[in-house]
């Protein structure tokens, strides 16, 4: 259930951006779809990079490195929200137009 909110927005810009009526909706639809896989993007590399590098040593460096990576998914999940959130006001906002 949790792919279905990282990929299936990811999805859906797409083929917006493929099948816009017009400049304007190509254009946000473009910037959403690269916004979105970059912090997707952002995500799987965090997740790669603690699962690799994680330290085999005591637990509290494991700790420090689980709180990084969970820094690094928090900062994706909310960049995530906010271009969602600006994508749908500028829809509206072409859409009333």
């Amino acid at each position: 259930m949790l792919d279905f909110f990282f990929i299936g927005p990811l999805v859906i810009g797409l083929v917006c951006w493929f099948k816009a009526q017009n400049e304007e909706w190509e254009s946000l639809a473009k910037d959403f779809s690269k916004r979105w896989a970059l912090s997707l993007i952002a995500m799987i590399a965090a997740a790669a990079l603690g699962g690799i590098t994680m330290p085999n040593g005591s637990e509290s460096s494991e700790s420090v490195w689980l709180i990084f990576v969970g820094i690094i998914w928090f900062v994706c999940i909310v960049t995530m929200l906010w271009v969602a959130l600006t994508t749908l006001m500028q829809a509206i906002k072409l859409k009333k137009q």
